[in-house]
């Protein structure tokens, strides 16, 4: 399923799995963040909201595998461990 937000983007649901939905405070993006991964975008991926700068939503992507949900924003990699229940981040390499 495709949902369309008020300039929030596209997001895909599938609608057999168990989505809970939510109003969201800050965003869509940094509030899925905080409440379902337990991580702060401005802590845990460098994002600092700018004026004039797209929210985090537009820039958020995200692959799911078997156990581990991999998350990427502000050229930070990261994963949560779906059995562990954890999140982790690779370490952010700059030029």
């Amino acid at each position: 399923m495709w949902i369309g937000g008020d300039a929030e983007g596209i997001y895909t649901i599938d609608p057999k799995l168990n989505f809970q939905s939510f109003h969201f405070e800050k965003d869509f993006a940094t509030d899925l963040l905080k409440n379902y991964y337990g991580v702060s975008v401005s802590v845990f991926f460098n994002w600092q909201q700018q004026s004039g700068v797209l929210p985090a939503s537009y820039f958020l992507r995200f692959v799911t595998t078997q156990n581990k949900n991999w998350i990427a924003l502000n050229r930070i990699v990261s994963y949560y461990d779906k059995l562990q229940k954890k999140s982790s981040a690779y370490p952010n390499y700059q030029n």
